[in-house]
């Protein structure tokens, strides 16, 4: 494999883009105004191509893992907070997220 064929071309780098916000084949193709079969060839037999799609998925992956992460360790900051609150409603309503949260909370049960 010479040199230019690990490089990708303008279209296949605007592909893992849309790809990457969830397009699919068809919608890439039509964006970029190739025909679909070009599109499928690129993800299914560019070695370069799907490796490059593969590294950037993950990438995204753990940017988000990272990101739901921190909104979830502010949102248990946030209910610890609230179970300290002088005001009896919100305490109450940060128990029954906290009970939700863990499953041990089921309006349903509560009938039976």
């Amino acid at each position: 494999m010479t040199k230019e064929d690990k490089r990708l071309n303008g279209p296949q780098q605007k592909a893992i883009t849309l790809f990457l916000a969830g397009m699919n084949d068809t919608g890439v193709a039509e964006e970029l105004e190739v025909a679909r079969q070009t599109v499928n060839k690129w993800r299914n037999k560019s070695q370069n191509f799907g490796a490059k799609l593969e590294q950037e998925q993950r990438e995204l992956n753990k940017e988000s893992r990272q990101k739901l992460s921190g909104l979830v360790s502010r949102s248990v900051e946030v209910l610890g907070q609230s179970l300290e609150s002088e005001n009896e409603r919100i305490r109450q309503s940060a128990a029954v997220h906290v009970l939700k949260a863990t499953r041990f909370y089921r309006p349903e049960s509560r009938d039976q």
